[in-house]
């Protein structure tokens, strides 16, 4: 039933390659990768990990000071083809999330952006470069000091949109030069995506977009990829607006003091001011026509005579006239056409102007979500929004010198899907190992009584929680023992490891060690240490009279036997047997339930199923021992030892009494006419009728507590005399 090593491996990598990128991003080793990401990235801060799949998202991440969240169901996630790439994405937004926790402080450009609908220019209005500078900001001011929120909504949303693009790249290139690796190959991997999707400036152009809307484009290209994509070389005079507005870009992108963005911002506004005014004042008008039409709508309405005769040519019954409600086509809803142009009439030219715009700005620029709340202001310029006060451009701070870290998330996928791949094949070879033992079962060889019952194979295949925290448990114990053991069973045996007789004059191979003796004694020689050529089962009574200590001690004791037998080279066989516990009339109806918790070929998780039994039922023995004794008996060792561990007699349907014990000891006859020693270790009420049956393979372990000790060497010395 052992599959080569090499046939293994093979099956894990062609598992690895079915495994889905949505089940390892969702999987909590994943997240416990991210998690310790985040750590790394945020210096350690107490910042919890939120991964979720939700493709109707536009946002592909977020933080609000406690939690960073990655929607790895993104657009751009999901447009990567492999799983490596969509991993390096989704640890590229995380990076600029945590670059966003540690860098950004969102509370003040919330209150940079509220000053500014106060009719306040944050931290003050930027200096102007020209005459035709001097100008707009003059326009500006006029708006400003109106605090006309027609204008001011406007100018909020362009300056919220190119303070976030500028504050994400900022954030960006710092990171990337602090987290070189997977962090930094994430982010410029979703880059290189983003500036894909924009649209040319051709492309732009052809849809007939209006000028604020095209800037916003390209000021996206250019700080995303340092060009802005016309290649096919148009010629247009927003070209030379975005070359107008770089230097403040630069300065935006790279500046270290905490109002650098927010200056950077100020400066490109007056600049594309003129494309902003021509909105505004667009807006402006067909406001004054929608609010002169409304003023004529009303006088029309008061003018109107209210009569209550119907005109003269007419019918007073309804003929020819207005329809009523019962003659208008099915589906005319008044009602509901009444609601809809009145919202239609709510929402003025600038609201539409500003939802049009926010549907043509770049979905990857975002407003962050944060709970961070406003603190304080900088101290690097002072934030009076003083319209006459000398300008003072303030000396950028060098960035304070933080040591580089790699994080590689690359390799701990490859080492995750491994993992996950290795799980699934390792439950696949468990469901045919046990199907092989059903078979195993279903075709072994049984009296006319046991023949009739149903036999069935468990074998554990996944381990829970708690059965790894009794694993533990059992397993300190077992140590103790093992301990207590080492100094004598060992001994006892005389179990050696291999010998090597070193400085010999002659021989075929060479010790280096000693490859600078004078003499030319620089040969040694290995002697193969001692082995026993056996083979041992071990079969534990799960019947429910097992209940409590003495399953307890059942169970360390085959623990401790287990281990013993893997450290001096023994294969082992552990298995646990009981019924269903039911009375039944006709034995077909009764099932013999043999746990499979250790074959001849060990395997990781054989502890853990040892500590997991638990009793049920009672006890058919003939149908579990003759098992058993079948396997061992298969075996080729020279020395077959079989240890039954039991507190009882059998007591099934219609299997008990003396019908059982001759049943018992005519199976021990077989077996010791297979070779095979039989060893019943009897914790019971019954060990005198025990004996009877088993003769000189009884022993008495009175001692409950002392099982596990006496248990490992009356086997010890089984072996020994073997």
């Amino acid at each position: 039933m052992r599959m080569k090593n090499s046939d293994y491996q093979k099956r894990i990598r062609s598992e690895t390659e079915k495994v889905c990128p949505k089940e390892v991003f969702a999987s909590a080793s994943y997240l416990r990768m991210m998690k310790s990401v985040a750590w790394e990235l945020t210096g350690g801060r107490p910042v919890n990990v939120r991964l979720y799949y939700f493709p109707g998202e536009d946002r592909l991440g977020w933080s609000d000071g406690k939690t960073v969240g990655v929607n790895y169901g993104n657009g751009l996630t999901q447009s990567f083809l492999t799983m490596e790439q969509q991993n390096l994405s989704v640890t590229g937004i995380l990076a600029h999330e945590c670059g966003h926790e540690v860098l950004s402080d969102h509370g003040l450009r919330m209150h940079y952006t509220r000053g500014m609908l106060e009719g306040i220019w944050y931290p003050r209005p930027p200096k102007p470069q020209n005459e035709e500078e001097k100008k707009s900001l003059e326009q500006i001011r006029h708006y400003f000091e109106k605090k006309d929120q027609m204008a001011l909504s406007l100018i909020v949303q362009v300056a919220r949109y190119l303070h976030n693009l500028l504050e994400d790249v900022y954030v960006e290139e710092i990171m990337c030069r602090r987290f070189p690796g997977s962090a930094k190959k994430g982010i410029l991997l979703n880059r290189e995506r983003n500036v894909e999707w924009l649209p040319t400036l051709r492309e732009l152009l052809q849809e007939k977009e209006d000028a604020v809307s095209i800037l916003m484009n390209l000021f996206a290209q250019y700080v995303l990829s340092g060009r802005v994509n016309n290649w096919t070389q148009e010629e247009h005079p927003l070209l030379d607006t975005v070359k107008e507005a770089l230097p403040a870009i630069q300065k935006g992108i790279y500046g270290t003091n905490p109002s650098s963005r927010v200056l950077a911002v100020n400066q490109v506004l007056l600049k594309i001011w003129k494309y902003l005014y021509e909105i505004i004042q667009k807006m402006e008008t067909e406001q004054e026509k929608e609010e002169e039409d409304s003023q004529n709508q009303e006088a029309e309405d008061k003018e109107e005579p209210h009569s209550t005769q119907q005109p003269a040519n007419k019918e007073t019954s309804l003929g020819e006239g207005n329809a009523s409600d019962e003659e208008k086509p099915a589906g005319c809803d008044t009602t509901q056409d009444s609601e809809t142009s009145e919202e239609k009439q709510e929402v003025s030219p600038m609201e539409a102007y500003l939802r049009h715009l926010a549907a043509r700005m770049p979905k990857f620029v975002q407003d962050p979500t944060t709970g961070k709340q406003f603190r304080d202001l900088p101290k690097d310029v002072s934030w009076d929004g003083d319209w006459d006060a000398n300008w003072e451009v303030p000396e950028e701070k060098e960035e304070a010198k933080i040591p580089v870290m790699v994080i590689d998330t690359e390799s701990s996928l490859q080492e995750l899907l491994y993992q996950m791949a290795k799980e699934r094949v390792n439950v696949q070879v468990d469901a045919e190992i046990q199907q092989e033992l059903q078979k195993e079962l279903d075709e072994a060889d049984f009296d006319t009584g046991h023949r009739k019952v149903k036999k069935s194979v468990c074998r554990l295949s996944e381990i829970s929680e708690q059965q790894e925290t009794q694993y533990q448990e059992f397993s300190r114990k077992a140590k103790k023992i093992q301990h207590r053991l080492q100094t004598t069973v060992l001994p006892f045996l005389n179990i050696s490891g291999t010998r090597r007789e070193r400085r010999l004059f002659m021989g075929k191979k060479i010790d280096m060690r000693s490859i600078a003796q004078p003499q030319g004694a620089i040969y040694c020689k290995d002697y193969p240490g001692k082995k026993l050529d056996a083979a041992m089962a071990v079969l534990l009574d799960l019947s429910e009279s097992m209940s409590g200590k003495r399953l307890e001690q059942a169970k360390l004791a085959a623990l401790c036997l287990y281990e013993f037998c893997r450290k001096v080279g023994i294969p082992v066989l552990i298995y646990g047997h009981h019924t269903d516990g039911y009375f039944h009339q006709n034995l077909e109806e009764e099932t013999v339930f043999l746990h499979s918790c250790a074959e001849f070929a060990s395997d990781r998780k054989d502890g853990y199923r040892i500590t997991a039994l638990k009793p049920n039922g009672a006890n058919r023995d003939g149908v579990a021992v003759r098992f058993i004794g079948r396997k061992l008996a298969q075996r080729t060792e020279h020395c077959k030892l079989f240890v039954l561990i039991s507190d009882g007699l059998p007591n099934s349907n219609q299997y008990k009494g003396e019908a059982a014990k001759k049943d018992l000891i005519q199976i021990k006859k077989e077996l010791a006419g297979q070779g095979i020693s039989f060893l019943a270790a009897a914790i019971g009420s019954d060990k005198e009728r025990i004996r009877d049956i088993y003769q000189n393979a009884f022993l008495d372990i009175s001692n409950i507590e002392a099982l596990p000790v006496t248990l490992a060497k009356k086997v010890a010395q089984e072996l020994r005399r073997k």
